[in-house]
């Protein structure tokens, strides 16, 4: 855990002004529609030596944009952009000089992007480099720098007109807000100038260095439009005045409180369900066109509580048949059903929806240049509408609120168009429908046509409640759970480290070639030989009890193996590469729990909502004490001294949890035996889960049980409907950026998947498409694309994540709370 300096008192959070640093305030919003760009020409600087640093945040996908170009011919033309395979390229004298491997496809949260250039290094790949979020890129599909001659003028700094957010032709505009913005002339440096890891999370810092003859920095905090000045939105700041031109700008998109260090909602594109062409985004993802389509916002709310406000402008439509509203859907209900089967609240002709039961409405239809308010208190369970500023009485929301999706639009009917405008608090112009207000919530946050009511906030990071889980907590996720990589070398003693903690349950298991699942965990402990008993989840085997020469020790920052001559498993085989994943209990401290029937041996961390238990089966009935502090989501059992299968409990699993279960070790369908064998038909509670009779779960045999809950920020145990589209597939809001994914389709037999936020074919970036099945000993297999996103994941593939109209189960954990996550 990295410090987060001089505590005081026992408060547990910090606030987020003292997290970042008050340097990425604002940002501008390019808009593809309107041709939108800054212009400026440049008297000749240096042309081999430069940076370029700015913070993107991105609003569609699929189509070539272009960030900062140099216009020109032959050695002038110079363009940092992102291709329509959403990948970042350098593109300089006819020629592609570095293409990424990985993709840029989140749309939720902000990129910080820097390239630097120096062809005087006698080295090509020193000449050219590109650093995403702080970290160098280093896997590209075109890596051609070695064309990048050395002590060679290119076209950055050249005597001709300089663009951000077009090509030298007039195209490839940009659809992204982008903001603080960077130029360097004359000096090549890394990210590390422009930003900072804090707690894990890369952050914007102030630039303090020359910026050289043609440097520049542009903090985009200007409304004036326009000619170049100190007062429109090209305002250089860097002391060197040199100020850009804007075109194709208006003044509702400048000086927008959406930045690095405060990020607001917009509608999400990857969650587009669309019934006809006629749907389309507009205004940095806040202005909605539609005939017929569904679409939710990028934020979405847990347990923790607040009261939010935000608006909606209904501009126009060209029939009577319409609705619009906002979808607060359950976990797994799929958006393009929400009105009819989820918990959705809306409006339609000015009447209101609870749960599919009407409610008071606003007595007449909704009309052109009507203002739809907003008001969802979660601490009291309501939300209520407004129209111009009247509402109606407030709409008791159903009892359970976890994994809602708030700001979204629906919109429907036949024939005709419908255009809505949305204002989370970035600007109360509507994208210029309306005479901006400027009202503020009470912490002074955002840009409100009307006056926010006592006590509702804006709808952004800054006002999201503080994870107990975070990167401005006193703990964060790597604390509890953390993915490392490395390659055996068959040698004793050998130290696994970068963990980040002492582990209690570790899950090992060899890449390159075909070998078993590796699970020990320090509740079990040590065997008869002189490594930890282990099981394996590819099988039903019993527990492994006299291995030697596997995992020894459980240290501070990992593990330390041997060399690995017990052939059982395979953990340290020379040359041979592994991935380890590690979880975190309570040190190895155990205690006795008789919270049940029967006496379990527990140890738990709360914080993180995960526990190991041992226990010994009466074949009777009865009830296990499991020290989650919480209701669990998932438990996954095995016999330890018995050939039987592994047992999963999801609390998400089908219409019937109580009774479903699952087995680790193979690839079936959800199992629904009648009676009451498992689980006495019986949902677990906050302190026990119960056992039938069954010999998987309840034999006079000793199991071990791992449990879960999901906590906010942290962890989620969830079900999601794959639509079997090749590349536009399920989006998941999770409420943090994963490091870890594990899925299970349920209504047919398919393997479970295993990915982690370290293995890609792109160098650790997305899509991930190495994985691991739980249920094989197979060598690690590339496919079943995702997306890793700061607020989730979107499932890129139709194999074993996404076949057509299938249920999903899955267990994730947090790289980072969405309230503080970057763009991935």
């Amino acid at each position: 855990m990295a410090l987060l300096g001089n505590l005081t008192g026992s408060s547990q959070f910090f606030s987020d002004e003292l997290f970042y640093n008050d340097v990425a305030t604002q940002s501008l919003r390019l808009d593809n529609s309107a041709s939108s760009l800054l212009t400026r020409t440049p008297s000749a600087g240096n042309r081999k030596t430069w940076t370029w640093s700015a913070w993107i945040k991105r609003g569609d996908i699929g189509r070539d944009q272009d960030f900062f170009t140099a216009e020109g011919s032959g050695g002038q033309l110079y363009a940092i952009m992102i291709t329509s395979g959403d990948q970042l390229q350098i593109y300089a004298a006819s020629a592609v000089l570095l293409l990424s491997n990985q993709v840029l496809r989140d749309l939720s949260a902000w990129y910080h992007i820097v390239v630097k250039s120096d062809t005087t290094q006698g080295t090509a790949s020193d000449r050219l480099k590109i650093y995403l979020n702080g970290s160098e890129i280093t896997s590209f599909a075109t890596d051609n720098r070695a064309s990048y001659a050395q002590n060679t003028d290119y076209g950055i700094n050249s005597n001709v007109k300089h663009n951000i957010g077009s090509n030298q032709a007039g195209g490839n505009f940009g659809d992204y807000y982008i903001a603080e913005v960077n130029f360097v002339d004359g000096n090549a440096y890394d990210a590390s100038y422009f930003g900072e890891t804090k707690n894990g999370v890369w952050i914007p810092k102030k630039y303090t260095g020359s910026y050289g003859t043609n440097g520049f920095r542009l903090q985009l905090d200007q409304t004036g439009v326009g000619t170049a000045s100190t007062s429109t939105i090209g305002a250089d700041t860097s002391g060197n005045t040199h100020h850009f031109t804007s075109s194709g700008i208006a003044a509702s998109d400048c000086n927008m409180p959406d930045s690095p260090e405060n990020n607001f909602p917009t509608m999400n594109a990857l969650e587009f369900q669309e019934n006809n062409s006629g749907a389309f985004l507009a205004e940095g993802n806040l202005k909605f066109s539609n005939v017929n389509a569904n679409i939710n916002s990028t934020f979405g709310f847990g347990n923790s509580g607040g009261k939010y406000y935000w608006e909606y402008l209904y501009v126009s439509s060209t029939d009577s048949n319409h609705y619009q509203g906002v979808t607060l859907p359950k976990d797994g209900v799929s958006i393009a059903n929400a009105f009819n089967t989820g918990i959705a609240l809306y409006f339609h002709d000015g009447t209101t929806r609870v749960d599919g039961t009407s409610g008071t409405g606003f007595g007449g239809q909704i009309g052109a240049d009507n203002i739809i308010q907003f008001k969802l208190d979660l601490d009291n369970g309501t939300l209520q509408f407004g129209k111009n500023n009247t509402y109606i009485s407030a709409l008791t929301l159903p009892t359970s609120i976890g994994g809602w999706r708030a700001g979204g639009i629906q919109s429907g009917g036949t024939g005709g168009t419908r255009v809505f405008v949305a204002n989370y608090g970035q600007d109360s112009s509507f994208a210029g429908n309306k005479t901006a207000q400027g009202n503020t919530d009470e912490n002074g946050i955002g840009d409100f046509f009307y006056a926010p009511p006592s006590g509702f906030l804006a709808l952004c990071t800054a006002n999201l409640p503080e994870p107990t889980i975070g990167p401005n907590s006193l703990t964060q996720a790597d604390d509890h759970f953390n993915t490392v990589l490395w390659t055996g070398n068959g040698s004793n003693s050998h130290g696994i480290t970068g963990v980040g903690f002492k582990p209690d349950w570790v899950w090992i298991k060899e890449r390159t070639n075909a070998s078993s699942h590796y699970l020990i965990d320090s509740s079990r402990g040590l065997g008869t030989g002189d490594s930890f008993r282990a099981l394996i989840s590819d099988g039903t085997d019993a527990e492994y009890t006299s291995l030697n020469d596997q995992l020894r020790t459980l240290d501070s920052d990992g593990f330390t193996l041997d060399d690995n001559t017990d052939t059982n498993f395979y953990v340290n085989r020379n040359n041979e590469t592994y991935v380890g994943w590690n979880w975190k209990a309570n040190g190895g401290t155990t205690s006795s729990n008789s919270d049940g029937s029967i006496t379990s041996t527990v140890q738990a961390n709360t914080t993180a909502g995960f526990s190991i238990v041992l226990y010994t089966g009466s074949e009777s009935n009865a009830t296990v004490g499991h020290g989650l502090g919480g209701v669990p989501d998932m438990l996954i059992w095995k016999k330890r001294n018995g050939v039987n299968d592994w047992i999963v409990y999801h609390s998400a699993n089908t219409s019937e949890p109580a009774t479903d279960h699952l087995h680790l070790n193979n690839a079936n369908a959800t199992s629904d035996p009648s009676g009451s064998t498992f689980f006495q038909d019986t949902l677990p509670t906050s302190t026990v889960f119960s056992i039938g009779t069954d010999d998987d779960v309840n034999d006079a045999k000793n199991y071990v049980v791992y449990c879960f809950r999901s906590i906010e920020g942290y962890s989620k145990f969830g079900q999601y409907t794959s639509n079997g589209a090749s590349d536009d597939n399920t989006f998941v809001y999770t409420g943090f950026r994963p490091a870890f994914l594990l899925v299970k389709m349920t209504p047919s037999g398919t393997e479970w998947v295993m990915m982690d936020n370290k293995k890609s074919s792109s160098g650790g970036g997305n899509p991930i498409d190495r994985g691991q099945y739980p249920n094989y000993n197979y060598a690690e297999y590339s496919g079943n694309k995702v997306d890793f996103l700061s607020n989730g994941f979107k499932v890129r593939d139709t194999s074993g994540v996404g076949y057509s109209t299938r249920n999903v189960i899955y267990m994730a954990f947090a790289e980072a709370p969405f309230k503080y996550a970057n763009a991935r």
